[in-house]
């Protein structure tokens, strides 16, 4: 089986992570503490695709997040902070997309695109 759990971490200010991932399963979580942190992950599956993404104490961030699969993509975002983050998500397959966001900042922005085909 073709599959990928990634785990990324880092702590401090203005570190960036570009993530692609192609398989039939995916797994990427990233945990990230500090502020001014750029995430961009990109996945595309066949078989279903997971990304947690945690961000702790963490301000005016952005991340962007795309998921293509045949089924069953899920995207989870826990923030905490003071805010100013902007999180761009966007799912495109055929059935059971999933994004679960928690976010106990004040300001930042959320763009959730949604696509069944």
């Amino acid at each position: 089986t073709n599959t990928a759990a990634l785990d990324f971490r880092f702590t401090g200010n203005s570190n960036t992570l570009a993530y692609t991932g192609n398989g039939p399963a995916l797994q990427a979580a990233v945990y990230a503490t500090g502020n001014g942190n750029t995430v961009t992950m990109q996945q595309t599956s066949t078989a279903g695709q997971q990304a947690l993404i945690n961000l702790t104490s963490s301000d005016n961030n952005t991340v962007n997040v795309t998921q293509t699969s045949a089924a069953l993509s899920s995207f989870v975002l826990t923030q905490t902070g003071t805010g100013g983050t902007t999180f761009n998500v966007s799912q495109t397959g055929t059935y059971g997309n999933v994004a679960n966001v928690t976010a106990a900042a004040a300001g930042g922005s959320f763009n959730i695109i949604q696509r069944s085909h």
